[in-house]
Order: structure tokens, then sequence, then C-alpha cells
């Protein structure tokens, strides 16, 4: 069975979920995926970049450096 256990790092404290198994009669812990990270007590979800889409995308630094080389 998997649970979320709490691994502190440091100053940060990141979550994790672990499951017990037993080999040679010791009980072990294995990660299986990291979930993100605890800050103030909160945890806060880890995204995937691969998920991630892109809705629009705005260019407006081209303009701006036309705008002040047209003002020097």
């Amino acid at each position: 069975m998997a649970f979320i256990r709490k691994i502190k790092k440091g100053d940060a404290t990141y979550l994790a979920k672990v499951e017990s198994y037993r080999e040679g009669g010791k009980v072990k812990q294995r990660v299986l995926e990291y979930v993100g990270k605890e800050e103030n007590g909160v945890p806060i979800q880890k995204i995937d970049i691969n998920k991630i889409e892109v809705e629009n995308v705005k260019q407006y630094a081209d303009i701006t450096i036309l705008y002040q080389l047209a003002l020097n």
C-alpha cells in the first residue's frame, strides 16, 4: 500500500509517494514518484513539463527595441 511521505533536506520539505516492502526479513521503502514540495505547511504539486500546453504567444520585445532605437 502506497502513502505520501515527507522528506526533509536542508530547509526544504519534499513529498514523495512511497511503498513498503520486505527484503531479507527487513522492512524497506521504495519511492514510487515525487509528488512535489511543501512550503509553509501547504503542499505544492509538481508540474510535469510534458503536459504543459501553450495557448498563445505574444511577441512584443522587438517592437519595444525598435521604439527605443527610434527615440535615440
